[in-house]
């Protein structure tokens, strides 16, 4: 037997087999009707639920909404809140503390301030497109106001900013990779990944953004 725990709740269960590909393991077990198997589909429909609720708006700060706009004056609200919980975090207190950065101010129901995230998008130019996946575009803040949290705000701002800001990729390895294929593969915009794995890491992993 194994306890697995989901959240505060203890459900007692038989443990999934060890070995082979967890993925399709996972598949087998949703597709069941014992406890895992439910869990996992509760699992997977938490996650497609994560949205922001549809009555927030969400409105972009650039450096030229400075001094005046109202999104800017709560984004420097919001930046100083933050930094004074952690102190790694630098305001943004005006347009040169943003930079070329980008800033997306969350509202409530009310129009109310609740919330922002601080982008910096690192866009490649066209002609060393594989240099996209070696400077991705980088999530600075994710900011959401004490009294507004647990309520799963800060999850689904993330997962918006995902799906609007984050890559893309094609991720793969080659074993053992020589000198052209290096080559040939720069020319289809593939670039080193960080990582290898194989027999003595000789095989090489690439991102693609293709």
């Amino acid at each position: 037997m194994a306890l697995l725990f989901d959240d505060d709740v203890g459900v007692e269960g038989e443990a999934p087999p060890m070995g082979g590909d967890e993925r399709d393991d996972d598949d087998e077990i949703e597709a069941d009707g014992g406890v895992y198997g439910m869990l996992l589909r509760a699992a997977r429909d938490d996650r497609e639920r994560i949205e922001l609720p549809s009555a927030y708006a969400l409105e972009e700060v650039r450096a030229s909404s400075f001094p005046e706009h109202p999104c800017a004056r709560d984004l420097v609200r919001l930046s100083e809140a933050f930094s004074r919980e952690d102190n790694r975090v630098g305001a943004v207190a005006n347009a040169s503390a943003l930079g070329r950065g980008v800033a997306h101010v969350l509202r409530d129901e009310r129009s109310e301030a609740v919330g922002y995230t601080l982008t910096y998008e690192n866009i490649a130019p066209t002609w060393e497109r594989a240099r996209a996946v070696t400077l991705p575009p980088r999530l600075a803040h994710v900011y959401i106001r004490p009294e507004w949290r647990s309520r799963g705000l800060g999850t689904a701002l993330t997962k918006w900013w995902m799906s609007n800001f984050a890559l893309t990729c094609a991720y793969f390895a080659v074993d053992a990779p020589n000198t052209s294929m290096h080559r040939t593969l720069s020319k289809l915009e593939c670039a080193l990944a960080t990582t290898r794995s194989g027999h003595e890491a000789s095989s090489v992993h690439y991102v693609s953004t293709r």
